[in-house]
């Protein structure tokens, strides 16, 4: 600030002072656990906890509450587009992703977004997050006609004979492998005329590829296993609060650890031997090895000054 000057029976004082503010640092910290602790209660009294299971392609306006399992109507509908998992080499599961659709009658066009572990889903107050995804006993299943380019796709369990080509021709998955956790490693696929005991059998990878040679031309066919997707849902209506506290708890911990209030008095009176008298004072609330530095390097500029003012006044006399 400005200095401030006073002059009383020939006696000059002159005071200074920067960083007066932060001294509220410390009262801003306080104030922020106190807005963390309200955004804490708003979200337990007027928030939840849910869950939802959807499995791949399909939707669901419903979600149930984690306590009671009581149903909650979205308001719109939700749908699971797709599914995976992804693995390290070791084996170890790397990351969840779900490709989600919000069906919002507000909306012109669908919401998409994939979702992830640490990239959740928030719309509308709730906050979507995959918790898991469980294999299901169904299979989507492509085949593709190479020469006209046309594709077939099937949502289909095992064991059940699909019309294929619009002919009498007919395919089904005859056995699965699975791991120990029920997921799929391979299926045995059967093809041939309806209810023939002359069928071919190929065995396909999940989520892999084979090429067929029919009499009518070439295909491809590919099939994954579906999953049955575990969304955890939250509501917190305080959280933007809690965000305001931690915000202001951070500003208020800077002022305070690395911010200070400095002062410095400059008392001038006269002395009895026709000269002046100088006493410098100052202090700081935090830092003061700092403060110490730099009120030295003050006086060390204001001594310079006096002699060069004294130095010119015996010269003009001379």
């Amino acid at each position: 600030s400005s200095p401030r000057r006073r002059n009383k029976d020939g006696i000059t004082l002159f005071a200074a002072q920067k960083g007066a503010w932060t001294r509220l640092g410390v009262y801003i910290v306080h104030l922020s656990i106190l807005i963390v602790l309200v955004g804490a209660i708003i979200g337990s009294l007027f928030g939840y906890q849910a869950y939802v299971f959807i499995p791949e392609g399909t939707s669901t306006s419903n979600i149930y509450l984690r306590k009671d399992k009581q149903p909650i109507a979205l308001g719109y509908t939700l749908q699971c587009d797709w599914f995976e998992k992804s693995y390290y080499p070791n084996g170890m599961i790397k990351q969840y992703r779900a490709d989600l659709s919000v069906m919002d009658p507000e909306r012109e066009a669908p919401y998409k977004k994939s979702v992830i572990v640490n990239d959740p889903l928030s719309y509308r107050g709730l906050t979507f997050y995959v918790g898991d995804g469980f294999p299901m006993d169904q299979y989507f299943v492509v085949i593709r006609n190479q020469r006209t380019g046309t594709e077939q796709a099937f949502r289909i369990p095992p064991e059940q004979d699909v019309s294929w080509n619009s002919s009498s021709e007919v395919f089904r998955i005859e056995q699965v492998d699975y791991d120990e956790d029920g997921n799929a490693l391979r299926a045995k696929f059967g093809f041939g005329p309806e209810n023939s005991a002359s069928r071919s059998e190929i065995c396909i990878n999940n989520q892999g590829t084979v090429t067929l040679n029919q009499e009518d031309g070439q295909y491809t066919l590919s099939y994954r296993q579906l999953y049955s997707t575990l969304l955890l849902i939250t509501k917190d209506p305080g959280v933007m609060t809690v965000y305001v506290g931690f915000c202001l708890m951070v500003l208020g911990l800077v002022i305070s650890f690395f911010m200070s209030h400095r002062r410095i008095w400059v008392y001038i009176a006269p002395n009895t031997q026709n000269g002046t008298r100088i006493l410098v004072a100052g202090s700081s609330n935090k830092n003061k090895p700092s403060f110490a530095r730099r009120f030295d390097a003050f006086i060390d500029e204001l001594q310079k000054d006096s002699l060069l003012s004294l130095s010119s006044k015996k010269k003009k006399k001379k």
